[in-house]
């Protein structure tokens, strides 16, 4: 009978045996929903063997799933560098030997380990052939840059390369977070990567990430202005070498309109506006315009649409309210919103009055009708006028007349003997007021009428006749 392979957790059971000659190059074992018993110490070995050449791993499962922590497991793991272990029950970053900080973002010098990095290996190799055992789940590892069943095989040290960085990048000025990409082994830390300004400030990462091939340093600059611009350099110092990129920062100024928007028309609840964007200071091309509104004195955030047209209707406004408005216009690129322009304000009109009442139109002669009205007393305090339209029924002719709001009646001079006319009014504010209907009269003739003919009476008494 041929010999067997074994996979066996020591101490326990057989979990799997093969036929040797059936032994693949890797033997796996699956276990798919592993639970905190599977852990333990298993061996692989052949049955009837000798123990000396079996193969011991240990496997850990940790109580929480992946990046999770605490009693419930509700709580989210830091992210932990350079293959740093979140504990499942404190959340803090177990740091592999070699590396220290709270995600295990500092490298330690040439040969130490520890915490604090205080720690050093004696031999001549440094920690070579050197096994460290962390608290769980961290488990056992061999020194940073090593590698191997008996941790003596070094892991080839790659220089440095920055990556994903363009020779040209046009900012908006403001804040500005350039980034640095990296690879290389080790992995460069967040002290070995700067940032070097044209006049030759260097800059310090305020946020610091990897994976598992790249470092990524994240700096902050608060405010960048037009005289920031020019050759910068992303720079890379590790044990392995250095590298340097230079590329070119081009700042642009925000445009900013140099003339308020103008108020063409307006009503009780519109306003029509030419915003005005054209000509701006600073840079362009412009990518989109904002007309920016708000009452006077209300405490109101400012409200805007969107515009693409240089004339442009406000709708939904509030009668009789004063608004001011300005254009703020926005350029390409993240931050591109320049300040808003010159401030213009306006008052929208008030709601129409309706018409007057007790409207009466007679001829007074034959070129002149009179319209009368009953006294008019508007609710708001504005001047008002009542405006009279008078237009012919046989002729295309209209005439408008404004009448002062303490009268009512006018006389509607100089039309045509014979001729109908049509006369409507309404009040005006500083919004224009409802139509009255339409009246109509005739003016009166200016021919006399003929004599009568075929006159006949009959039925004659002392006191009265028929005529016919």
């Amino acid at each position: 009978m041929d010999s067997l392979a074994s996979l066996v957790l020591c101490g326990v059971s057989l979990l799997l045996s093969v036929p040797r000659h059936e032994v693949p190059d890797i033997l796996e074992v699956h276990l798919p929903h592993a639970q905190p018993q599977d852990a333990g110490v298993y061996s692989a070995r052949y049955i009837g063997g000798n123990l000396f050449t079996s193969a011991f791993t240990r496997l850990i499962v940790r109580r929480c799933e992946a990046q999770k922590w605490g009693p419930e497991c509700n709580h989210l793991c830091t992210a932990c560098m350079n293959n740093g272990v979140c504990h499942e029950d404190t959340g803090e970053c177990i740091c592999p030997p070699g590396f220290m900080g709270r995600t295990c973002e500092k490298a330690c010098e040439l040969h130490t380990f520890g915490r604090t990095c205080k720690e050093r290996c004696s031999g001549q190799e440094g920690c070579k052939s050197y096994v460290f055992c962390l608290p769980d789940p961290y488990g056992c590892s061999c020194a940073t840059g090593w590698k191997g069943l008996q941790c003596n095989e070094g892991i080839q040290r790659m220089t440095p390369k920055i990556v994903d960085l363009p020779d040209h990048i046009e900012v908006n000025s403001g804040k500005f977070n350039p980034i640095c990409k990296a690879s290389g082994w080790p992995l460069p830390t967040n002290e070995e990567m700067t940032l070097v300004k044209p006049d030759g400030t260097v800059l310090h990462p305020k946020d610091f990430n990897h994976t598992d091939h790249f470092s990524v340093a994240i700096f902050t600059i608060h405010r960048i202005l037009p005289p920031d611009s020019g050759v910068w350099v992303c720079s890379v110092n590790t044990v392995a070498g250095m590298v340097e990129k230079p590329f070119n920062i081009s700042v642009k100024v925000l445009p900013k309109p140099l003339n308020a928007p103008n108020v063409i028309d307006t009503g009780h609840n519109f306003a029509v506006i030419n915003i005005s964007s054209e000509p701006y200071f600073g840079d362009g091309p412009i990518k989109s315009k904002k007309l920016l509104y708000k009452p006077v004195n209300h405490y109101e955030a400012w409200q805007h649409i969107q515009v693409t047209n240089e004339i442009v209707t406000l709708n939904y406004l509030e009668p009789r309210t004063e608004y001011e408005l300005c254009v703020q216009l926005v350029r390409r690129g993240e931050g591109g919103e320049g300040h808003p322009g010159p401030v213009r304000r306006f008052t929208t009109a008030s709601i129409g009055l309706p018409p007057p009442r007790g409207l009466n139109l007679l001829p007074k002669s034959q070129t002149t009708l009179n319209l009368t009205w009953q006294p008019i007393f508007p609710s708001s305090e504005d001047d008002f006028y009542v405006e009279v339209e008078r237009r012919s029924v046989q002729k295309s002719d209209q005439q408008n007349i404004k009448v002062p709001g303490n009268l009512t009646s006018v006389l509607l001079n100089n039309l045509h003997p014979r001729e109908q006319y049509v006369v409507r009014a309404r009040v005006n504010t500083k919004a224009q007021g409802e139509w009255s209907e339409d009246l109509t009269a005739w003016t009166l003739s200016d021919i006399l009428p003929p004599q009568p003919e075929n006159i006949k009476i009959s039925n004659i008494t002392h006191s009265s006749a028929v005529i016919s």
